[in-house]
């Protein structure tokens, strides 16, 4: 199992054709650690404060969110990135429900804040939920088997149900 670069790109000093494989256990870590760190700077600069910090939410988390999506493209394709914002759209409110849980633990709630300072965060998320149905799709080898894949969506939608949930259930 490898991931095949669909575009040329360079990730500092080294410069990758279209069509070089990557191993997926060095691609996803890896990735998946940036994401989370570039998320949690996102949550940390939008909920810290009393105010968001919006400098720093537009520097870190907008130019992370530009590199992150220009390497999606990538490593997967334009349709597949298209689906994750369209699918992330549809599920903003459950995304930001499970944010203001995760504000609960510190004594804030999502509504303390407007609606520029849950943009960073609902994209980081979207982008890491993303990243994790992509490592699962080559995980169960589902990507290129319809019906694998079929069931795969399936597991993972359920999955994600039962963690929300819970997250949900532990809210203080």
């Amino acid at each position: 199992m490898a991931l095949r670069l669909r575009y040329d790109i360079r990730y500092g000093k080294d410069f990758y054709r279209a069509g070089t494989e990557l191993s997926p256990l060095i691609v996803y870590p890896t990735i998946f650690l940036q994401i989370c760190l570039f998320g949690a700077f996102s949550f940390g600069f939008a909920y810290a404060g009393k105010w968001p910090n919006m400098g720093g939410l537009v520097i870190i988390g907008g130019f992370g969110i530009i590199f992150f999506a220009l390497f999606y493209a990538a490593l997967f394709s334009l349709a597949e990135i298209g689906w994750m914002f369209l699918n992330g759209a549809i599920g903003v409110l459950g995304i930001l429900s499970q944010i203001d849980v995760l504000l609960s633990w510190f004594g804030k709630s999502a509504s303390d804040y407007g609606f520029d300072a849950h943009l960073f965060p609902v994209i980081y998320w979207i982008m890491a939920s993303f990243m994790l149905w992509q490592l699962v799709l080559d995980i169960t080898r589902s990507r290129e088997d319809p019906v694998r894949r079929w069931w795969e969506n399936l597991a993972f939608s359920l999955s994600s149900l039962a963690t929300y949930g819970a997250l949900w259930l532990a809210k203080p």
